[in-house]
């Protein structure tokens, strides 16, 4: 396989926090990542293991898992405590963007990809226990994880799939 630049060495960068869950690269090679204690970190330099910088960019008050950045600059964070938000990487404002689908509470929101054409689809891994008690789950066997959509211009997620059975077409 040709690479058009050869792979950085591996090395350890301390982010001051811990339980980073995704990582995703800005178009200048930045990485941002969120850990346990709510904090949107970004790490830049590295190239160079001694020159690397962490740089606080949010809170989201939560536990951020999934992040997608977006073509604009801006950042959509699964938060297992708060649902879907969104992070004005400019400014660090937090907003959510939905924690309810069909009146139900978002319990446990991971992971999140937005897709060309403006749809955003994000994943909830239970609807029966939350992050700290993800244990419960395996345990149960509960399959209420959910695929949820987020159309272009629509203020409610409508779920596309649900476990322990076939997709739905929920309206």
């Amino acid at each position: 396989m040709d690479r058009p630049t050869a792979l950085t060495p591996r090395h350890y960068v301390a982010l001051g926090g811990h339980g980073p869950e995704d990582v995703v690269a800005d178009a200048r090679g930045r990485v941002l990542t969120g850990v346990a204690d709510g904090r949107i970190l970004r790490v830049d330099g590295l190239t160079e293991p001694l020159a690397a910088r962490v740089e606080v960019l949010a809170d989201t008050g939560g536990r951020p898992l999934g992040l997608e950045l977006l073509p604009d600059g801006a950042l959509l964070v699964c938060d297992a405590e708060r649902g879907l938000l969104g992070v004005d990487l400019a400014d660090g404002a937090v907003r959510v963007i939905a924690d309810e689908v069909a009146g139900e509470r978002l319990r446990f929101a991971s992971n999140v990809v937005a897709l060309s054409d403006g749809s955003v689809y994000f994943t909830v891994s239970s609807r029966r226990h939350p992050l700290d008690h993800w244990i419960g789950d395996i345990v149960e066997d509960t399959r209420t994880g959910r695929l949820l959509r987020l159309a272009p211009g629509d203020n409610t997620p409508r779920c596309s799939w649900r476990g322990s059975g076939s997709p739905t077409a929920w309206p």
